[in-house]
């Protein structure tokens, strides 16, 4: 019996031990997501040059210039109704500006995550079908349920329909679709 269990022992301490920053704990309470870095950029990310929009004839912004390095972080923060949505919009090409130009690296990868969700989950789809239409030849139905107990959704969940979920749920779809 001792023989044994100092084999186990021995056995353990070969092993490569998880560093605990490697682990993300989530819960209710505080859940967490971490996103990878796609190819790496040197230089600009994105340059906007005398970018403008406007709606029924009222211009909401003319003339904008932006250059944002890479690895640079991007804070739009203003009063209701000045544009800020507008402007990111722009910039994912959602909606075409009136005037200006966007040019994105490259390598450059981005996501959006609208204010207003409704029309795209305005459907049938359950959870999982919903978070399915992301899916890539080497994801599995398991890895699609793994996503979804990620984000603290229980197996029962997943046959919920999508138009059902409240808006801090959808806002976490979008996190990670």
């Amino acid at each position: 019996m001792l023989q044994r269990l100092n084999k186990q022992v021995r056995v353990l301490k070969k092993m490569d031990k998880i560093k605990l920053d490697e682990v993300k704990s989530s819960s209710r309470m505080s859940p967490s997501l971490s996103f990878d870095e796609g190819k790496k950029m040197y230089r600009q990310a994105l340059e906007v040059n005398k970018l403008g929009h406007g709606f029924d004839g009222e211009i909401l912004f003319t003339g904008g210039d932006l250059l944002l390095e890479a690895g640079a972080k991007l804070a739009v923060i203003g009063e209701n109704g000045v544009g800020k949505t507008t402007f990111l919009r722009c910039l994912v090409n959602e909606l075409k500006s009136l005037e200006g130009e966007i040019k994105w690296s490259e390598n450059a990868t981005f996501g959006y995550c609208p204010q207003d969700s409704t029309k795209d989950f305005d459907n049938d789809l359950t959870l999982f079908d919903w978070m399915s239409q992301w899916r890539t030849a080497k994801h599995n139905d398991l890895m699609v349920r793994g996503m979804l107990g990620r984000l603290l959704f229980t197996a029962d969940d997943s046959n919920k329909k999508a138009r059902n979920c409240s808006g801090g749920e959808k806002t976490a779809y979008y996190l990670v679709s």
